[in-house]
């Protein structure tokens, strides 16, 4: 009796599984396609000041070109933005290229960066790497790339950092060297 019931179950089983491969080797399979990455808009000396809600400049960002597409990414050739605290500049970085993420309020500096913190009158920061990513909401700065951070009496190297200038705190993540000097 048991065997009976299980060659049952198993010709039933036989029957609903074939018919749903039948049914879904006839189903037409519609991919969609990819949405086409386009360039919406192209300035050439191109200058922005981003505000506040109170109107107090957040940050300047200029280049000598910038490429906005459809997917809300734009690529800035030669970038100079400025970041300001309280009326006046903060940090100022540069690179051979950058790709602002809207969505993400995002800010990835590519190639030769030079990020200089203005802070100090009487001496500033000069940071240097290959990639510098800047979250302009958090005020985040970071890099999974080699580092070096110079003033007029400290000369350091790291590699990866993240940093809160908000907070004025700098992580350094792997590979620590540091001298510093005398005035």
């Amino acid at each position: 009796m048991k065997q009976n019931f299980l060659i049952i179950a198993f010709v039933i089983s036989a029957y609903f599984l074939s018919q749903w491969i039948e049914s879904v080797a006839t189903q037409e399979v519609v991919i969609a396609k990819p949405k086409a990455i386009k360039i919406d808009s192209f300035f050439t000396d191109y200058k922005t000041i981003i505000t506040n809600k109170s109107g107090y400049i957040k940050h300047t960002i200029e280049g000598k070109s910038l490429q906005h597409f459809n997917n809300s990414i734009s690529k800035i050739e030669l970038p100079i933005v400025q970041f300001h605290k309280k009326n006046s500049v903060d940090w100022v970085i540069s690179a051979n290229n950058a790709e602002v993420e809207d969505k993400k309020n995002t800010i990835r500096f590519i190639s030769k960066v030079i990020a200089l913190n203005l802070q100090e009158k009487e001496e500033s920061t000069k940071l240097s790497t290959e990639m510098l990513e800047v979250l302009t909401k958090e005020k985040i700065i970071q890099t999974d790339k080699k580092v070096t951070i110079e003033s007029s009496n400290s000369f350091t190297t790291a590699v990866g950092m993240i940093a809160n200038t908000e907070k004025e705190e700098i992580l350094l993540l792997n590979q620590v060297k540091s001298r510093f000097y005398e005035n």
